[in-house]
């Protein structure tokens, strides 16, 4: 048995820099591992990063490991690396957060932004194109998951698929298995929805998003000839329904077409137009893009390619309407 006096003399004393911390924030008696020493440390790691971000970073790695739960701590650690846009750092970092917080308000408004990003491919702001990077830094498997949660906590069905999209094309070989299930769920939501006009928001997104994918000769789908010609119904449907309405469409170049004007008295009352959805309903070098979709079909089936007709022929051929007409819609 010890004596008091020698375990009083056995504990090791608190170190200068110990002391002068609890001093300093009023913490004497109180453990370094406390909530309040968190707080300070964080606000320490602040002050540092207005004249020498280096010390910042290195308040922070002691706050990380001194307290590895602190939302705070771990949260501050990764918008310093965002906001000195180390992108390495910064993914790491919000790898982390997103598996030890997935819920926290704090990460999903971070996740939304860099969502946003990635969805903004053709005009991103200077800091999306750090999000973007700093994306693109993480692991293959990590960007996988990030989109898939994101599409299945995505409640608006519109933007379920339009992250379902992104993954696909980031992830090309996700095509086979989550392709078909995407198209069948826009024609279904099409039906649900209540649309009657084939130019809407879900047709727009299994035609010039979804279809386009699923039917790339790479991509190994095991739809019958039948499920096959019942897409390209759809598809030559909303073409020729956006064509037939366009004036830009049925000029004698092939200019693009975006003054489609929605007919919302053909819909049943409270039924849905595409003005009730937030998309663009334009479309681009229609025909292009529909002889593009024919000659993709025709691969898949075995079907002379050669008897497509040309955009040329199918311009031609609609600039012989005197009016605007309704396809049937399918």
């Amino acid at each position: 048995m010890y004596s008091t006096h020698e375990q009083t003399a056995s504990r090791t004393p608190p170190s200068l820099h110990e002391v002068g911390i609890q001093q300093s924030f009023g913490l004497m008696g109180s453990s370094l591992l406390s909530p309040a020493y968190a707080d300070w440390l964080e606000k320490r790691a602040r002050k540092e990063l207005k004249t020498n971000v280096y010390a910042a970073k290195a308040w922070l790695i002691t706050a990380r490991t001194l307290f590895p739960n602190n939302f705070s701590i771990q949260f501050a650690a990764y918008d310093v690396e965002k906001n000195t846009e180390a992108k390495h750092e910064a993914s790491k970092l919000f790898l982390s957060l997103f598996e030890q917080f997935p819920d926290h308000p704090e990460v999903l408004k971070e996740f939304s932004n860099i969502i946003e990003a990635l969805q903004n491919e053709d005009n991103p702001t200077e800091h999306q194109q750090f999000l973007q990077s700093m994306f693109e830094a993480l692991p293959r498997a990590a960007q996988y998951d990030f989109l898939l949660v994101s599409s299945e906590k995505s409640t608006d069905k519109i933007e379920h698929c339009r992250l379902q999209m992104l993954l696909l094309r980031r992830f090309p070989k996700a095509v086979s298995t989550l392709g078909v299930k995407l198209a069948e769920m826009l024609y279904e939501s099409e039906k649900i929805e209540g649309y009657k006009n084939p130019v809407n928001p879900y047709r727009k997104l299994l035609v010039c998003g979804v279809l386009p994918l699923l039917l790339d000769e790479k991509v190994p789908i095991s739809e019958s000839p039948k499920h096959l010609n019942k897409w390209l119904q759809r598809a030559i449907s909303f073409y020729l329904n956006y064509a037939a309405n366009s004036p830009s469409c049925k000029a004698s170049t092939l200019s693009p077409c975006r003054d489609v004007k929605m007919d919302t008295s053909s819909s049943d009352e409270g039924k849905k137009t595409a003005d009730d959805v937030d998309i663009d309903i334009s479309v681009d070098n229609v025909w292009d893009k529909l002889r593009e979709l024919l000659s993709m079909v025709a691969k898949k089936c075995g079907w002379d390619v050669k008897s497509i007709p040309s955009a040329q022929r199918l311009t031609s051929d609609l600039n012989k309407l005197n009016r605007p007409v309704a396809v049937p819609g399918f």
